[in-house]
């Protein structure tokens, strides 16, 4: 069994985390997860200035995402 956890980075405070299961007939199994926490992370973001007029504009990260994968090799 593998797993394989990722700490929160201070520059992106997102977290995830994989769990997986090899088998001997090459198949592995896994459960994985993104964003743990739900945390809305700014990834873009800033006022521009155009002239006199300041626009704002932001753009998020991925929210909360999980799965299973299953792959086989061959």
């Amino acid at each position: 069994m593998n797993l394989i956890m990722s700490s929160p980075s201070p520059a992106t405070r997102c977290f995830g985390s994989t769990i997986a299961y090899e088998t001997k007939a090459c198949l592995t199994f896994s459960l994985w997860g993104k964003n743990l926490t739900n945390e809305a992370v700014e990834v873009v973001g800033g006022v521009q200035t155009f002239g006199t007029l300041g626009l704002t504009r932001s753009a998020y990260g991925q929210p909360r995402t999980y799965g299973a994968t299953v792959s086989a090799a061959f």
